[in-house]
């Protein structure tokens, strides 16, 4: 890919989800700038950020069937309990949602920002190398960077559901221990569910993923997760449902699940090229001369329209 990487290193300005990236004044004198400040997204970046929004659509998908499997497993009366369930499990898929959608705004602005680095590296080959202002780096990276942290704010959020709705579940089967084996039904079915759901979504981003490509940061969706999910789906069928199926199930759903889509928010942080790019925007207002060598800059232009083609491609395969 030769100048077509990022590495991952200090995130600098976005480390703050509440800072604002602004320019400072400064005195103007002419600097040449390098091919490797004009980096674009690497293919791995592109593969991360392709498969996290493919397990946040998992994710979504897993806990939208979840009130609808409480129904089939017959509690008869609704308890306050019961009740209080279903209440979190409606907010669980409601964050899920949220956190989907934000993915989607981040994959969508990056291919937007891709697209106005193109057109910022065409202008400064056609003008001799001149880099010249544009608002739209700073509005555009800031916005990945809102993005962002709106996901690790609804990803916690949902996390923390997860694990109330299974404090509440435990508390239930405490109170009413009659309704033990319908609860027990129940994350069996979840389980079930979870594991197909997983299972398409690996093989859809194995198909994805070409060989030999490591997508840094992505979760081993559909193998770890939901070989764990099968391993106590099949305990349970080999010898029965005894009583630490039920603590090993809340387990599962208050530790692991919440450990993997963390990691899925954590993949997203794919900066380094959105950082380089402000680093010249702000060196530019700060009324600085930047050139960069013609050739080099329409190598970086084509390094640009091959990232923006590979977004594009994630954007459609949603």
């Amino acid at each position: 890919m030769g100048a077509n990487q990022s590495s991952s290193g200090d995130h600098g300005a976005f480390s703050n989800p509440d800072s604002t990236l602004q320019p400072e004044s400064g005195m103007a004198h002419t600097r040449y700038v390098t091919r490797n400040e004009l980096s674009s997204l690497s293919l791995a970046d592109v593969l991360t950020l392709g498969v996290a929004l493919r397990e946040m659509s998992a994710c979504d998908q897993i806990f939208k069937s979840w009130n609808d499997d409480l129904d089939s497993v017959g509690f008869g009366r609704e308890t306050d309990l019961e009740i209080r369930v279903r209440h979190q499990i409606s907010t669980l898929q409601d964050r899920a949602q949220m956190a989907l959608s934000a993915t989607e705004r981040i994959v969508e602005t990056h291919e937007c920002f891709s697209q106005i680095m193109v057109e910022r590296l065409r202008r400064a080959a056609e003008s001799g190398g001149r880099l010249t202002p544009d608002s739209k780096v700073l509005e555009t990276a800031n916005s990945i960077k809102e993005h962002s942290a709106e996901v690790s704010r609804h990803v916690g959020s949902m996390c923390e559901t997860l694990r109330h709705v299974m404090d509440t579940l435990d508390e239930t089967q405490k109170r009413t221990p009659s309704l033990k084996d319908q609860i027990l039904t129940w994350l069996r079915k979840v389980l079930q569910a979870l594991t197909v759901i997983l299972q398409v979504a690996a093989v859809v981003a194995n198909i994805f993923v070409p060989n030999g490509i490591w997508a840094s940061g992505a979760l081993a969706i559909g193998s770890f997760v939901s070989s764990v999910a099968e391993k106590v789906i099949s305990e349970m069928d080999n010898r029965g449902m005894i009583n630490g199926d039920f603590q090993q199930m809340l387990r599962f759903f208050r530790e692991k699940i919440p450990q993997d889509v963390q990691r899925a928010a954590d993949s997203l942080q794919v900066f380094d090229a959105c950082h380089q790019a402000l680093r010249l925007e702000l060196e530019i207002q700060e009324r600085e001369l930047l050139t960069v060598d013609v050739n080099v800059a329409r190598q970086a232009e084509e390094d640009w329209k091959r990232t923006n083609t590979q977004l594009q491609q994630v954007v459609r395969r949603r």
